[in-house]
């Protein structure tokens, strides 16, 4: 199996290390590097996610949960693995013990096939006696044979200027037809803006007074995902 590379977001390359995130869920902590995960083709990627229990004198059900597999390319599949061992890929939900102050490791493990295309997956992590304490991870991926296909083709998303940003940003983006849209989600994979897409070449002009936060955006065309990227707002 290949080396642990920590993050969420499906595909093609080997994820650079990143400063870790923290997410507080009221009665457990879970953390990661960063919600970006890439893969090659014929490899396995994997999220890893540290749960600790923020009680000193309580034990915690943890659910670790495969919540929706909006599309994946043919031939790949995600599992997922934690205390009680791994899963085969019929089981999506597995519930595990983190002792009091205590760490356990859980993760989710992208399994790429030969096929090429795009991948959309969200993963949680619940308290089994209180699912709104929980923290989601929605995994976006792009694909093709990585950045050489994606620049020889008429299809490209830039890194958004300036990144890290305070009040305004833009995110250039080139498309293969006027049939797209610009998606920006929180790190727990909510939606915060959509943007139509109208032209094959355009500039979006980001400035919703966002939060200080880290957040992903994602470039669509005839509702498939082709690309996403990270910004940061300070």
């Amino acid at each position: 199996m290949k080396q642990t590379i920590l993050a969420l977001m499906l595909f093609f390359y080997i994820l650079s290390a990143k400063t870790q995130t923290t997410w507080n869920c009221g009665s457990f902590t879970c953390t990661v590097p960063d919600t970006n995960v890439v893969c090659n083709t014929n490899s396995t990627c994997i999220l890893t996610c540290t749960i600790t229990n923020t009680s000193c004198c309580e034990s915690i059900n943890c659910n670790q949960v495969i919540d929706s597999l909006y599309t994946l390319p043919m031939g790949w599949y995600v599992t997922m693995c934690n205390p009680n061992g791994c899963f085969p890929t019929t089981t999506t939900e597995n519930t595990f013990i983190v002792p009091p102050s205590g760490s356990v490791t859980a993760k989710f493990e992208i399994h790429a096939g030969s096929n090429t295309g795009n991948a959309d997956v969200r993963v949680k992590f619940l308290d089994a006696a209180n699912s709104n304490n929980g923290v989601t991870f929605h995994i976006v991926g792009n694909t093709g044979t990585g950045t050489e296909n994606l620049e020889n083709s008429n299809v490209s998303l830039y890194q958004n200027f300036p990144n890290p940003f305070t009040t305004a940003t833009a995110i250039k983006y080139n498309l293969d037809s006027p049939n797209g849209k610009l998606v920006i989600t929180d790190v727990k994979g909510n939606i915060i803006s959509e943007h139509k897409l109208n032209t094959t070449v355009g500039e979006i002009n980001i400035n919703e007074n966002l939060p200080s936060g880290v957040y992903y955006y994602a470039l669509y065309t005839k509702d498939k995902l082709i690309a996403s990227n990270k910004m940061v707002v300070q």
